[in-house]
């Protein structure tokens, strides 16, 4: 009731759903009301409401009404806040990535990410894990969305693996994606050199491969 005839989480609002947030989140109606207010909430209730579900992250991304609010809560917290939520993220990078709920989450997060110390904290969290993520049909959509959204100062070790096992990936029907992207983003850099041999020297097997074909 309080929610319905409200235009913010207020003060009230928040203190009487503490600890009720979790269920209101997962219902449709409940989540899609919190994200229409969350603008108009003043950043002092933001920094609560992100106390309150700051080590519950990993359970709500991948959820199919929750995960909508943490991307806007996301957008709404401080720079340190959003530190925060990535570090805690972090820890599960590999299963939100590669779930097919929590991977549009991950990404819509990665578009978001404007800051240096963002982007080193979230590439760091990847870095180890891309080859688990570059032959997966999710994850390797959230390689790409590094891709197309970071500079190229915090992409190196992406596109060093996407060069360096081309053939596997661009034969991949996962790996096809990063494969293209790659051929596209380097077309002027030194790897396009290597990557126009390689293309010669297995163009036979590409061009039978039904996903190699593309490349």
């Amino acid at each position: 009731y309080h929610l319905n005839i409200s235009k913010s989480i207020t003060t009230n609002i928040f203190f009487s759903l503490k600890h009720k947030f979790i269920p209101l989140l997962k219902n449709q109606i409940g989540s899609r009301l919190l994200q229409n207010y969350l603008p108009y909430t003043n950043t002092e209730i933001i920094s609560l409401i992100y106390q309150e579900l700051s080590d519950k992250l990993t359970f709500l991304l991948p959820d199919p009404y929750a995960n909508y609010f943490c991307i806007k809560l996301f957008q709404n917290l401080s720079l340190k806040e959003r530190i925060s939520f990535l570090t805690n993220i972090s820890k599960q990078i590999v299963h939100l990535s590669t779930n097919k709920i929590s991977t549009c989450s991950i990404q819509s997060l990665i578009a978001n990410i404007n800051t240096k110390k963002e982007k080193e904290l979230f590439v760091k969290s990847i870095n180890k894990v891309i080859k688990k993520l570059a032959y997966d049909s999710c994850g390797a959509h959230v390689l790409e969305k590094v891709l197309i959204c970071f500079e190229r100062e915090y992409t190196g070790n992406i596109i060093s693996f996407v060069v360096e096992n081309f053939i596997l990936l661009a034969n991949n029907v996962n790996g096809l994606c990063l494969a293209k992207k790659i051929l596209v983003s380097e077309y002027q850099s030194e790897n396009f050199l290597y990557l126009k041999m390689i293309l010669k020297e297995n163009c036979l097997s590409l061009i039978e491969n039904p996903y190699g074909n593309y490349a």
